[in-house]
């Protein structure tokens, strides 16, 4: 009688010695075309789960949340999220989508990597953020022995073997072109990074929802002097010596979202949404004491000097491309700031215009 046996996960498991029969199994990766489709959804599945449920037309957005993945030459969606989605539009037919896949485990290694990352990491994970690629040696024999030895590839091997990031290309001489796979994912990082934020912590608490009360007040200055603040604590998640505007961009994130969570007078918080003739980087509603929306750009200086001459090219940004136009279109929306926000290291500039609402 012969028995077989299936056994999924992230890692190879660690073979205990030479003597045991446990050794000789056959290990298929994410690159072995054998079982690549049983790896996830593939794009005919997802089309049939939707026309079993009568949602065709939530196509396009499972397709940007959830899918990416590229195992051999095969697409593959995330096969939880799409459940999850589908399970929710069942009891809710105007759901958005959202990031499922990041509750459904514990993040702690992620976030010990991501905490240690040295200011070369930081440049990759701008491009990675950015829609770009990046090429990577890769270790995919890699196992938690592994990981406790620090070895060099081991942190890129870990986000690509765990679904944070899928292969752009095919693998060629072990050498992997590498991306963030959906918007999904995407959100997984920022989120990442605002955990590093939303501890319980008196001080945060404190500035964050100072910031929330200087932005709905259309104080530029107390808005620099509050931001100054955090940076000064917690400017060390970031890399001092090389930091980047979407760093930045996800440090503000971090700010707004916790307090999101802590004071709840932000509603309908958009970060590179299309907004207006073009994508603002943060804009949503403050809700107490009255609607207000709020519109801020993002930019990095070189030096202090840059930063006032580059708020002011944030506020024009945002007047051209009119980033509030759904504000004023809001009747219920009583007031309207832009913010244009400049970063430099440790510091930062703000200024703000109000538009007048029509």
């Amino acid at each position: 009688m012969f028995l077989k046996g299936f056994l999924t996960g992230c890692l190879r498991i660690t073979k205990e010695s030479i003597f045991t029969g446990w050794n000789n199994f056959k290990v298929y990766d994410l690159n072995n075309l054998k079982y690549a489709k049983l790896f996830g959804f593939t794009e005919d599945e997802v089309k049939e789960i939707l026309k079993y449920y009568n949602f065709e037309d939530k196509f396009s957005d499972i397709k940007e949340w959830y899918d990416g993945y590229r195992f051999n030459d095969i697409e593959i969606y995330n096969p939880w999220s799409v459940l999850q989605f589908v399970q929710d539009l069942v009891d809710d037919r105007d759901i958005e989508p959202q990031s499922y896949w990041i509750n459904s485990s514990s993040n702690a290694l992620i976030n010990e990597f991501i905490s240690d990352a040295k200011s070369d990491t930081y440049d990759e994970f701008e491009v990675l953020l950015q829609g770009g690629t990046i090429q990577k040696q890769l270790n995919l024999t890699m196992n938690y022995s592994s990981l406790d030895k620090g070895e060099s590839d081991a942190f890129w091997s870990m986000l690509y073997l765990t679904g944070y990031l899928t292969t752009a290309d095919k693998v060629k001489n072990n050498i992997y072109t590498l991306r963030i796979p959906n918007k999904e994912i995407k959100e997984c990082f920022k989120e990442r990074i605002v955990d590093y934020f939303a501890y319980e912590s008196d001080t945060y608490k404190t500035s964050s929802q100072n910031l929330i009360q200087n932005l709905a007040q259309n104080d530029a200055q107390q808005v620099q002097l509050t931001l100054t603040n955090l940076l000064d604590n917690y400017i060390s998640v970031l890399d001092v010596k090389k930091s980047y505007e979407y760093m930045y961009h996800m440090f503000l994130s971090g700010i707004l979202v916790a307090s999101k969570n802590q004071v709840k007078h932000i509603a309908d918080y958009k970060s590179n949404e299309p907004s207006g003739d073009g994508f603002a980087d943060i804009r949503f509603v403050i809700t107490e004491p009255q609607n207000i929306g709020v519109v801020i750009e993002i930019k990095r200086a070189d030096n202090e000097d840059q930063m006032y001459d580059l708020c002011a090219v944030a506020l024009k940004q945002c007047i051209e491309r009119e980033y509030y136009r759904n504000y004023i279109r809001n009747t219920n929306i009583k007031k309207i700031y832009i913010y244009g926000i400049a970063f430099h290291k440790r510091s930062c500039a703000v200024v703000s215009e109000e538009i007048k609402n029509k």
